[in-house]
Order: C-alpha cells, then sequence, then structure tokens
C-alpha cells in the first residue's frame, strides 16, 4: 500500500496527498490482499513508529468485523508511513528572515528524504521560500500570514492540517506560532534568539538552539519540562577549492599570498563589522575582509572603512546564498557579534575546516573550546582581535589544528544526521504522548 505514495512538490500538493491519503485508507479498510489469501494488518511496531491514525482507526473497525466473521489476521509492520509533519511559516526573504528561512527549508528537506516520513510545509503567498522549496522538491501549501489582526490565516491553516493529518506541526519564527492553530496537533515553536516567549503561548513544546536560550525562555514562564535542547546544523555542502578560491579572490582582488577574513550576516549592530573594520586598520595591507550579507548599515560601514584608510581591503559581497565558496576563499573566519544567541556560521566555518576567531557572545561562547577548536576575544575589542588574527595568519600550525578540531567537534555534535535525528525522537515522543489524535 505505502508504496503508492510519491512526494508530491508545490502548491497543489496538498490535492496529491488527499488522493494518496484517501487510496491507504480505502485499501486498509478493505484489508483483502491481492490473490485473497487472508488479511493483512498495518501495525506500528514500536513507540517510535506512528502510523497516521485515520487509517489506524479503519483497521481496527474491519479487524473486529473480520474476527466475528473469523477470517485469519496476519499481521505485518507498516514502517513507510511513520511521521506526518507539518512546517508552518517558512517565511519571506529580508535581511531579517531570510536566514531563518532558508533554515527551514534546508530542515524541512532533509526530513522529506528520510523512509517514513511525509511534509508539508505552509508559507506565505508570494514568498521567496516558496520557490526555494520547491527547488528542493518539498511539497507546499500557501497561506497569509499577516499581522496580528489578520484573522484568515488560523483558519487557512487548520484547513492545510486537516487535510494533511500531520502526527505533529513546527512553526519557524514569531508570526508562524502566532497563527499556528492550538489544540489540533502537537505544535513546536522554535526560538533561536531572544524573543519574546507571549508569541508562543499555547503551544505544546519550544525547541531552543543554545543553551543560553533556556533561562531566557523559562524567565517568561514557560515549563522547562516542555523546552528541549537542539542545535541547528548547516547545509553540509561544498565545492571544489578549485576553482573556487581563485575566482571569488579574483573578484575583488585579494591575491594569493595575501591573508582572507571573511564574515557573514546582517550588516546590523548586533553583528559589529565595525569592530571588524577597526581590528582591520591595525593589520598589513596584505589582510583583506570579505563581508558577505546586506542590511541598514552598509552606507556607514563603507565609511567606516574609508575614513579608517581600508577602503581598499574592505569587500562588501551583498547577500550570499550559495557560501561555500566564500569559504573556500578564505583563510580565517572572523565572528565580531555583540550578540550572538547561537553561531551558525562557526559551524559552517568548521564544516569547511577554515579557523575561526568569535567574540565571547553567548552563542559561540557555547559552542567553541578555546585555543582547541577557535580563538576568543573580548567583545569591541579591535586590538584583540587584530592580535587573534596575526597569531593564526602567521602560524600555520596553529590554523590547521584549530580548523581540524573545528571539523572534528561539528562532527561530534551538529552532523545533519544527529540534529535531525534528536527532531525525529521529539516529534515520535510528542505525537504518541499527544491527546489530539487517537
Amino acid at each position: 500500500l505505502l508504496e503508492h505514495v510519491e512526494p508530491g512538490v508545490g502548491d497543489g500538493a496538498v490535492r496529491q496527498r488527499r488522493r494518496q491519503r484517501r487510496f491507504i485508507h480505502q485499501t486498509a479498510a478493505r484489508g483483502v490482499d491481492q490473490d485473497g489469501a487472508g488479511t493483512h494488518r498495518l501495525e506500528p511496531v514500536g513507540p517510535d513508529q506512528v502510523m497516521c491514525g485515520r487509517a489506524q482507526r479503519h483497521v481496527q473497525r474491519h479487524e473486529v468485523g473480520l474476527a466475528q466473521e473469523g477470517v485469519e489476521i496476519h499481521r505485518y509492520a507498516a514502517g513507510r508511513l511513520d511521521l506526518g509533519i507539518g512546517h508552518v511559516g517558512i517565511g519571506h526573504q529580508d535581511s531579517l528572515q531570510a536566514e531563518a528561512a532558508e533554515l527551514a527549508g534546508r530542515f524541512a528537506a532533509a526530513l522529506a528524504e528520510i523512509e517514513g516520513v511525509d511534509v508539508l510545509c505552509a508559507v506565505p503567498k508570494g514568498s521567496w521560500a516558496a520557490g526555494r522549496l520547491a527547488e528542493k522538491g518539498v511539497a507546499f501549501e500557501t497561506a497569509g500570514f499577516g499581522g496580528r489582526f489578520d484573522l484568515r490565516t488560523a483558519g487557512q491553516l487548520k484547513r492545510i492540517i486537516a487535510d494533511f493529518q500531520p502526527n505533529v506541526a513546527q512553526s519557524w519564527m514569531a508570526r508562524a506560532s502566532w497563527h499556528a492553530p492550538r489544540g489540533v496537533v502537537p505544535v513546536i515553536g522554535r526560538i533561536g534568539g531572544y524573543y519574546d516567549v507571549k508569541y508562543f503561548k499555547g503551544l505544546d513544546h519550544i525547541v531552543v538552539i543554545a543553551p543560553g536560550l533556556t533561562g531566557h525562555v523559562t524567565g517568561q514562564g514557560w515549563p522547562e519540562e516542555r523546552i528541549s535542547l537542539i542545535p541547528n546544523f548547516v547545509a553540509e555542502v561544498t565545492v571544489p577549492m578549485f576553482p573556487a578560491r581563485a575566482e571569488i579572490r579574483g573578484r575583488f582582488g585579494i591575491k594569493d599570498t595575501d591573508t582572507a577574513l571573511v564574515i557573514f550576516g546582517r550588516l546590523h549592530e548586533n553583528k559589529a563589522i565595525d569592530t571588524a573594520i577597526a581590528a582591520l586598520s591595525h593589520l598589513p595591507e596584505t589582510f583583506h575582509l570579505v563581508v558577505a550579507g546586506n542590511g541598514p548599515l552598509e552606507d556607514g560601514l563603507r565609511s567606516l572603512a574609508r575614513e579608517s584608510g581600508v577602503a581598499e581591503q574592505v569587500h562588501f559581497a551583498g547577500w550570499v546564498n550559495d557560501i561555500s565558496p566564500y569559504f573556500r576563499a578564505a583563510d580565517i573566519c572572523v565572528m565580531p557579534s555583540r550578540v550572538e544567541a547561537f553561531g551558525s556560521v562557526v559551524l559552517e566555518a568548521w564544516f569547511h575546516e577554515v579557523p575561526v576567531i568569535a567574540s565571547r557572545a553567548g552563542g559561540p561562547l557555547s559552542q567553541i573550546t578555546d585555543e582547541k577548536d577557535g580563538l576568543f576575544f573580548a567583545i569591541d575589542d579591535a586590538d584583540a582581535l587584530a592580535a587573534q588574527i596575526e597569531r593564526v595568519a602567521n602560524n600555520t600550525e596553529l590554523a590547521e589544528s584549530l580548523a581540524a578540531a573545528g571539523r572534528e567537534t561539528y562532527q561530534k555534535r551538529y552532523a545533519k544526521d544527529r540534529v535531525i535525528g534528536a527532531y525525529l525522537d521529539l516529534y515520535r515522543r510528542l505525537a504518541k504522548a499527544s491527546k489530539h489524535r487517537t
């Protein structure tokens, strides 16, 4: 039966899903195999396998009738339709939400690749995320996702959930959590920064991505037993060192013998890119800084670079979707943030085996072991940052050691399979304990 479930893509995918599920439900209810040898019951084999509730009720009712008629019942495990997961509110591309939207799309695509997991996303109409999900082959529907006075989105999401019948739903970002239907299926919120928990009120569970966020959430009255700590993961996609390294460096006029630093992130005060520019002014002219990101401070940062005499060494790349070539071009990754709940860039650098120098902000402090898989400097201390950059640039053995240890840390704690496995364990646990479904 379950061989007939094929992934659908695009805004009409739910109609395809509905037909597929109807086929499963009707065939399971009939319960007769093709050669007439008997009746087969689809039955989950353990707490980590959750069958579509409606199909199971059909089978249970049909089995009672068959038992009364004295028909033999054969049992086997149905492992293919393990979990239905709805992802709500993968948002628009702008400087504030693009990173979260990319992560959500990457996450949904990773889940959709797993045998026995069925995924549907709900995204804003006309959003950049819809195109990205289509590229990744992930099914989606659209909803309004307007502001607080939007009275239509909750009903749209209820309809999507009723049609798809997931075991669990997960919301991304505060607006999606605000609109997510309560009391239908277990809904899991995700908090990746220091947000107000009021937007998540009424959800069944919250995932935080860094240890420091647990106290932030419990401090606003959320019970600790309904919090799980599960970090982010990165795309785990690389490009060959050549020609990517030469291409990116050539674009910005960085010679092979120069030292290339790279920063990824929004051009926002919290990211402290001004600190990196100030540090560059203390370094020789052979040091270059590539800034990959956009935001409201770009003009001011360009002015600062000119005033600091390093305008020819600071290169603004704009928003970058494919970051792997930039890591191939870089000798050192710098993360000077003033506020950082979780350092996804640290994971990217570790995965690409590029040494990391980070400020002592909350996220990096929970990730990096100083002098082992990264180096620290005090927040806003440009002199200290410059000194750490020179240490790594002038010591090949140190640079290689930091890069190798970072890759090892990534594999042990943040690899995609580990993170996805932790989410699946949580989904199955909540689906099993749910009072919303029988």
